[in-house]
């Protein structure tokens, strides 16, 4: 396909808008659930999706869609919110203040997030409310003496300076109606506009006037967790009440009752960028708008672009793999820039046709960054030697391979496949390091005589030399991505201009306005369940921010499959808290074989965690220890584990009973006659302490085994975790499942702890620690472009809570809201009937628009082709 047919179906491609929001669109009244199944997609990201409950008297109208990014009364920094607008009422009836919801809105931005199983999760109101003392004292009264008068518009100002002279107070003997609006309620002076009248005529079905009352628009952000005030409208008849500190002391009175949890972590995985319209020849490009994307397959870029005499800046996201080649870490400043000949000056010139910041922690590309830019990196050769390799008339000859690259390294490459061939015109070639971390560096060449003539959009004439770059503001290292050479020069296409090219290069970097912008936090490995494998292939990563996770790698033994997990985990959802997370865990069982009349040490799981950069890389998962082989001796195992039926239990089902080794009162805990399995359990919390403390329960179960509660088998399980900076093995738990006489005397663990031994064999995990858990790691230089990244600032994740004596467990799932669920069964807990499960939820969600414009595209592409076919 010739270059004119490749920009064409290029050009359509680039112009299909994929981008878009799918919300749900209903519309009820006075129904309390709002079943819905209409679904509306808007392109662009100039809107998101809401759910409303307006109250009108005593009817209330529900109303599922979309809504227009600038329609609300103030900017909303983050479209996850819950907002209300309620009022502080006096009822005259009753002589009491109350508080009516009059409107409340669930604000989000991902594709079908106003899902209509929400609506009767709205919370009724917020209960915004004050003293009523204060509400007596500057709301009620008959008539006010006075009121500050601006009908007109409001007068604006902040809490340092405001110049109520404005507003000068005038007789009245009515009510006196003033509000106050805060469009930026994070300003600090805090700046309001503030207006106020008196207003003399009757009520109205419309305008109540009567009713003395404080009206109060706020918002909830639930990412952060914050509540704002928007906008306070106060109708009163007490003197003085229209003095602007009013709004300062409802603003220091007011509480709220916020009972949102339904809507708390319901937003899937993703990031926030600012993406504002482009800016087009100026070196500022304001940007208050932002947009949310979903997965881990995008981050946020500041791009200045320069065509001709024109510059275009664009704030956005760009796809994670998107770029000619793959981005080790998108944390970078990358640039296209062309030396070039000036004809008219004899001089080589550089001159910036792009540069790009790329970054992947939320909020990271905000506009204040646009003028701090380079206008480039300088990128320059020799002069002598561009004049001697670059510049000339015509080459003789030119490597022709125009169709396909050649691809080799710099230790061999087969340059027949590019052969030879006349040429009097300009020899175009280009050199594509996929990779330039490979030693020797691999490359992919191609060349070819390119006799047609200049055009605006392809310059031939133009003696050159373009690089793409990269410049990792991590590591402060320069990449070359792609060289492309117009030379009209004798042999100036060999391959080796190449390589001459990359040692003779300089540039001028000078970024340092982009230099320690990002948050403190950890990068781990994390993927997709392996099963059944004792290699788990992972080149994804994922970034967290702040230090309340670390990384693991973990395998669980479930019947005869296993199970290993890449990624991160939360710091404080384990059993006891972990002193330092460096360290290999295990869950293993001690259990006797019916069938063999043995004792034997079974597996149930392995954790491996550590915490510094990419420090759980898939080439530990095959040095994972198959166990600590945790035993007892088994004469030991025989007295006081082995039996047919205790004739005694200790009795604490419902809740532990603590204490230490030097004082535990076991009364707590009675005897009571057992024909049965005794099941005890002893938690340590901190295994260092002295004497030794823990709790203790104890209970009789007399119910039958399960597929998923093996209760026949006579067994100890051991929680333990082996540090592995200090080589000491700790127990966290232990639970006995036993029919011996006696076996349920709290001393028993005592008893285990002595006895057990274990074989630590993890040579592999030792010493690889640095010296600093803040030290920065490169990614593994073998990665390939498939290779993805996740950034999040919040912990998602399952935990697992064992309710003694209830027969079940909770499960706390942190994840996206309402997606297919596929559960598999765990290990069995002990003192409950029921299955413990490890749930992963998986969203799938369906982008029409995108399924539309894939559908387009295609259709386009085939027309075109044709068209290509009859004209070429």
């Amino acid at each position: 396909m010739n270059f004119f047919a490749f920009s064409l179906i290029l050009l359509v491609f680039n112009t299909i808008p994929t981008n878009g929001l799918e919300c749900y669109k209903c519309y009820c009244a006075d129904s309390a659930a709002c079943p819905c199944n209409e679904t509306e997609s808007r392109q662009g990201n100039n809107t998101y999706c809401v759910i409303t409950r307006e109250h009108i008297g005593g009817n209330f109208d529900i109303s599922l869609g979309h809504i227009g990014r600038n329609s609300t009364k103030v900017y909303i920094k983050n479209p996850h919110y819950i907002s209300v607008r309620e009022s502080v009422k006096y009822n005259d009836n009753t002589s009491e203040w109350e508080t009516i919801p009059d409107l409340i809105a669930y604000g989000c931005n991902w594709d079908y997030c106003n899902q209509p199983e929400l609506v009767p999760l709205l919370p009724g109101s917020l209960s915004l409310s004050l003293p009523n003392a204060w509400l007596d004292t500057f709301i009620l009264g008959t008539n006010p003496s006075t009121c500050h008068e601006c009908r007109d518009g409001p007068v604006c100002g902040d809490t340092d300076f405001f110049d109520i002279s404005r507003c000068p107070e005038k007789a009245c003997n009515a009510t006196c109606i003033l509000s106050d609006l805060f469009d930026n309620p994070d300003t600090n002076p805090l700046q309001f506009c503030y207006q106020s009248f008196c207003y003399g005529d009757e009520s109205t079905s419309d305008l109540d006037i009567d009713t003395h009352r404080i009206q109060v628009d706020g918002i909830y952000y639930l990412d952060t967790r914050k509540f704002d005030i928007w906008e306070i409208d106060i109708f009163c008849r007490a003197d003085d009440c229209s003095r602007p500190e009013i709004f300062n002391e409802i603003r220091s009175n007011l509480t709220t009752q916020i009972n949102v949890n339904a809507f708390l972590s319901l937003r899937p995985d993703g990031l926030w960028c600012y993406s504002c319209d482009q800016c087009i020849d100026t070196t500022t490009c304001p940007c208050i708008d932002v947009e949310f994307k979903e997965g881990k397959d995008s981050y946020c870029i500041i791009e200045r672009e320069n065509i001709g005499q024109n510059f275009y800046t664009t704030i956005g996201y760009i796809a994670r793999n998107s770029t000619k080649v793959y981005i080790k870490n998108p944390y970078y400043i990358s640039v296209r820039e062309s030396i070039k000949y000036n004809d008219d000056t004899s001089k080589w010139e550089t001159t910036p046709d792009l540069i790009v910041y790329g970054c992947n922690w939320d909020y990271c590309n905000k506009a204040e960054l646009v003028p701090q830019l380079p206008g480039s990196l300088s990128l320059s050769l020799p002069t002598a030697w561009l004049d001697t390799f670059i510049l000339g008339t015509n080459p003789s000859t030119c490597h022709e391979c125009r169709d396909v690259p050649a691809c080799g390294d710099t230790d061999f490459f087969d340059i027949s496949r590019c052969p030879e061939k006349a040429c009097n015109a300009t020899c175009i070639l280009s050199d594509l390091f996929d990779n330039p971390d490979t030693n020797p560096l691999q490359f992919c060449y191609q060349s070819f005589c390119y006799e047609g003539e200049s055009t605006p959009d392809f310059d031939i004439d133009t003696h050159r030399i373009e690089v793409d770059g990269i410049y990792y503001l991590d590591t402060r290292k320069f990449d070359i991505w792609e060289i492309d050479i117009f030379c009209r020069a004798d042999d100036c296409s060999r391959p080796e201009i190449f390589n001459e090219i990359r040692s003779n290069l300089t540039q001028n970097v000078s970024v340092n306005a982009f230099l320690n912008l990002r948050p403190d936090g950890l990068w781990c490995y994390s993927c997709d369940q392996c099963i059944d494998t004792t290699t788990c292939p992972c080149i994804d990563t994922e970034f967290k921010e702040g230090k309340n996770s670390y990384c693991i790698i973990e395998r669980e033994n479930i019947g005869q499959n296993f199970y290993t997990t890449i990624g991160h985990i939360a710091r404080n959802s384990t059993k006891v808290y972990i002193k330092n997370p460096y360290y290999i865990s295990v869950r293993e069982s001690i259990k006797y074989n019916d069938d063999t009349s043995k004792w034997e040490t079974t597996p149930d799981l392995i954790v491996y965690g550590c915490n510094w950069d990419y420090c759980n890389k898939a080439e530990l998962v095959p040095q994972l220890p198959g166990s600590l082989s945790l035993s007892l001796p088994t004469a030991w195992l025989d007295t006081f584990i082995l039996g047919t039926n205790p004739s005694t239990c200790h009795e604490c089902r419902d809740v532990p009973a603590c204490g230490d080794t030097d004082f535990f009162d076991i009364s707590r805990c009675p005897e009571k006659a057992c024909n049965a399995t005794c099941i005890l359990s002893d938690l340590f919390d901190n295994p260092d302490t002295n004497p030794l403390q823990f709790c203790y329960q104890s209970f009789c179960y007399e119910g039958e085994s399960t597929p998923d509660f093996d209760i026949d088998t006579h067994r100890i399980e051991v929680d333990g975790i082996y540090y592995l900076d200090t080589r000491k093995f700790d127990i966290w738990e232990i639970d006995i499942f036993c029919r011996a006489d006696d076996c349920s005397r709290p001393e028993i663990f005592n008893e285990i702890r002595s006895n057990l031994t274990q074989n630590v064999s993890v040579d592999a995990f030792l010493n690889l620690q640095p010296n600093s858990t803040t030290a920065v790691s490169q990614l593994n230089t073998s990665q390939s472009t498939g290779a993805t990244v996740r950034l999040s600032s919040t912990m998602s994740g399952n935990t697992n809570t064992f309710i003694p004596g209830t027969g079940s467990s909770t499960i706390s799932t942190s994840s996206t809201a309402l997606p297919p669920i596929t559960q598999r069964t765990s290990a069995s807990t002990p003192g409950n009937g029921d299955t413990t499960t490890s749930t992963q939820r998986t969203a799938t969600i369906t982008n029409s628009a995108a399924m539309y414009t894939f559908e387009y595209f295609v259709i386009i592409i085939c027309s075109l082709c044709q068209l290509l076919a009859a004209i070429y």
